[in-house]
């Protein structure tokens, strides 16, 4: 039953599967890589999207502030110069340095007040730069682990299909043997 032939023919069965194993792992790892490649790629961008809108953002808030502060140092100077024109020396020096010093008081307040603000809108802004930090992070580590796991998988297909050509080869030469020993009992009997 073990002929030469039929031990070249599972020999040879065996190899073509494993040629074909090796062949399909290596186009799997691949497209595997080139995949890992675009998610990197592609988590990249959005995380340099995202930082270039976190910086617009903090740049309009920037100005914002600048701008607010203009109108209020402007309406601090009219009202004041309201009150000048308006007082024609009917308020005394002490209360019109009172005046002043409330007036002075209140724009400092009003700017301290702003500045507070926009350094919270600032701070809400960078903690969504790191957000996106942590999510390209989540995506880069996802690619990765989901390429280690292709090329396990195709690492086992190898090992699978070498695996074959041994258990054939094993199984022909012991299919040989016994060949040989009954040809060899039959020849003795």
């Amino acid at each position: 039953m073990c002929e030469p032939i039929s031990i070249g023919l599972a020999l040879a069965s065996a190899a073509a599967n494993f040629a074909m194993a090796s062949s399909q792992a290596a186009q799997q790892e691949k497209v595997a890589n080139a995949q890992a490649q675009e998610a990197y790629k592609a988590a990249n961008d959005r995380v340099l999207a995202e930082y270039a809108e976190s910086n617009r953002q903090i740049g309009e808030a920037q100005q914002q502030e600048i701008e607010n502060a203009s109108d209020l140092i402007s309406q601090a100077r009219n009202d004041l110069a309201v009150l000048v024109v308006a007082d024609n020396g009917a308020l005394s020096d002490n209360a019109l340095g009172t005046i002043y010093g409330a007036s002075y008081y209140t724009g400092s307040a009003d700017i301290q007040r702003l500045d507070e603000n926009t350094d919270k809108q600032i701070a809400s802004i960078e903690s969504n730069k790191g957000a996106a930090q942590q999510n390209y992070l989540n995506s880069v580590n996802a690619a990765k682990n989901q390429t280690q796991n292709v090329l396990l998988q195709t690492n086992a297909s190898r090992n699978s299909a070498m695996l074959q050509i041994a258990t054939s080869t094993a199984s022909a030469g012991a299919g040989a043997y016994r060949h040989q020993q009954t040809l060899k009992a039959i020849k003795q009997s």
